[in-house]
């Protein structure tokens, strides 16, 4: 069983050089699927504000890599797909 998920801007770091991609470690171990999807959309939410801070759209481009980023996450962890909403 996965225990720690780690989440990956995978928006910004399309965008962005390689080396500017950040990470968030979601421990997961005790915690029921809706949690870990709370947790995912929160700790993506977070990376994204950070990495899209000077953006001409920041609304849009928040929205769009917090999307990507849930997506990619909950993809690796072969989980289904249920994002929290704001």
């Amino acid at each position: 069983m996965i225990r720690i998920a780690t989440l990956a801007a995978v928006a910004a770091a399309l965008i962005a050089a390689p080396a500017s991609a950040e990470s968030i470690r979601i421990p997961l171990a005790g915690k029921t699927p809706h949690q870990v999807n709370v947790e995912v959309y929160k700790a993506a939410n977070k990376l994204c504000r950070e990495m899209n801070a000077g953006a001409s759209f920041p609304i849009d481009a928040q929205h769009v890599c917090v999307m990507n980023t849930v997506h990619a996450t909950m993809a690796q962890l072969k989980a289904p797909m249920k994002v929290a909403e704001r």
